[in-house]
């Protein structure tokens, strides 16, 4: 944020290399997508020091709350197959979700990460899964069955008030939602303190159907697919 003019404050004088031709100053400007990339760099970073200063019970009690607006969002799950994730960084921990889930009849999954910069996979998610972990860090299945989602969780690091995901930078989810064979409703997980007014979001950007925090439940504005899901009363 640009600092607020104060007519009483020493400065030194102003630059103006804005202006002048990049070739005399030696400067390259940014881009503007150069420009959003490293602003979503330090964003990023903020957001997940944020959530990580905050003391475990915290995030313990959000969580609880963030799971009850999940069951009040899924609603009848006989038969779906939902993609939960392995939680990292402060990420709400969703993993008991899958005791609920599967007492109700429905499936659940996890995302595998199959080569750097390609679309994720979900496979089988059970008791009974052999996990691993990932060159990347993340615990995922060895090698159950692959599903196709109904409904898929996805954890945000920010979240915009247009439903729009800043993630890890990887980009990955985005592709993903994309090359999906089968729609899937997308929801966006996360605390309420990581919403915030925009991500500057970029034409590879996919945004959320819906945005759950332990605050509720909301449909984004820019709502792609609904499934069969009712808006939670």
């Amino acid at each position: 944020m640009l600092p607020k003019d104060n007519k009483n404050r020493s400065t030194s004088p102003v630059c103006y290399l804005d202006e002048v031709d990049s070739s005399y100053s030696g400067i390259e400007p940014l881009s503007a997508s150069e420009a959003v990339m490293s602003w979503r760099k330090k964003e990023r970073r903020r957001l997940i020091d944020q959530r990580m200063a905050t003391s475990f019970t915290t995030r313990s009690s959000r969580t609880d709350a963030i799971e009850q607006n999940l069951k009040r969002l899924l609603g009848d799950v006989r038969d779906k197959v939902i993609s939960l994730y392995w939680p990292f960084r402060g990420e709400p921990d969703l993993r008991q979700s899958r005791t609920w889930i599967e007492k109700l009849g429905g499936r659940c999954s996890l995302p595998v990460v199959v080569m750097p910069s390609a679309p994720l996979v979900f496979r089988s998610w059970t008791s009974d899964t052999t996990l691993r972990k990932s060159a990347w860090g993340l615990v995922e299945p060895e090698a159950s069955e692959k599903l196709n989602p109904d409904l898929i969780l996805a954890p945000f690091v920010g979240m915009d008030q247009d439903g729009y995901r800043l993630g890890y930078g990887g980009g990955y989810f985005d592709r993903t939602l994309v090359e999906l064979k089968k729609p899937a409703v997308v929801v966006g997980i996360g605390f309420e303190e990581q919403i915030i007014p925009t991500i500057y979001p970029q034409p590879h950007d996919v945004p959320m159907d819906w945005v759950l925090t332990e605050t509720g439940v909301s449909k984004s504005p820019t709502q792609r697919f609904s499934g069969n899901l009712e808006e939670p009363g």
